[in-house]
């Protein structure tokens, strides 16, 4: 939902991964459905995994945005991946977590984000952040 959106909003492409099979092929029908298809890919992933998935690979450090709307332990699994996929100068925006819980999420992007900016809504907290190398 997060990538079909920003194509709507105007992005030139958008891709998306899920770690549920289910969502990926949601997400591919959602995309058609709203006309974005063609520009939107979506990639099983395995956050078990310390190799990137093949056709993000190849993108290297492409994006101007990443959004990350999953759990903590998702976000910190992943973080490697993640954080290789901005390029520098671009941004970063992570929720799904609690507020207590940013400092961990803080603590495993600053070697490529510097210190996150946290937004809070009741218990929960997005972190957003530029990447600095």
């Amino acid at each position: 939902m997060l990538a079909c959106g920003g194509l709507l909003l105007g992005a030139a492409r958008a891709a998306g991964c899920d770690t549920d099979p289910v969502a990926v092929s949601a997400s591919r029908a959602n995309a058609a459905l709203n006309g974005c298809g063609s520009r939107f890919e979506a990639v099983l992933v395995d956050p078990g995994l310390n190799d990137e998935p093949p056709r993000f690979a190849e993108m290297g450090p492409a994006f101007d945005v990443l959004v990350a709307n999953i759990l903590l332990g998702p976000l910190l699994e992943l973080q490697p991946r993640l954080a290789g996929l901005v390029r520098p100068g671009g941004r970063i925006a992570l929720s799904g977590l609690l507020a207590s819980q940013a400092a961990e999420v803080r603590a495993a992007y600053a070697p490529h984000f510097g210190e996150l900016a946290m937004e809070t809504e009741g218990e929960w907290a997005l972190l957003h952040g530029t990447r600095s190398e």
